[in-house]
């Protein structure tokens, strides 16, 4: 699990969210290799496993807006692999403009 302390770390390495010149291609993609990818899909596995999602049946990513999904949808159907992940690209925003449509409140 990554910690408060690893996750400034990281951040302090990574100050210029671009790219770092007309030559580079990759920008950000530069500070991403295998291991990060492996601890990456280490936590989305242990994130799935502890929210006890019914996976067999497929999940849907959604969001407020709708632009935050689309992460939750990578990290699932492309880094952890699940099938039928699918995305909501409307999300809550859409969702509620429609009064008729159910919403789960939880405290």
């Amino acid at each position: 699990m990554v910690t408060e302390a690893d996750f400034r770390a990281a951040a302090g390495r990574v100050r210029n969210w671009g790219r770092w010149g007309g030559d580079d291609e990759l920008g950000t993609w530069n500070l991403v290799g295998p291991e990060e990818v492996r601890a990456s899909a280490a936590e989305i596995a242990e994130f799935v496993k502890a929210s006890g999602a019914a996976t067999d049946k497929g999940l849907i990513a959604f969001c407020n807006t709708g632009h935050l999904a689309s992460i939750a949808w990578f990290g699932l159907s492309e880094v952890e692999g699940l099938k039928n992940v699918r995305l909501y690209d409307g999300s809550m925003s859409q969702w509620t403009l429609d009064p008729a449509r159910p919403v789960v409140v939880q405290n």
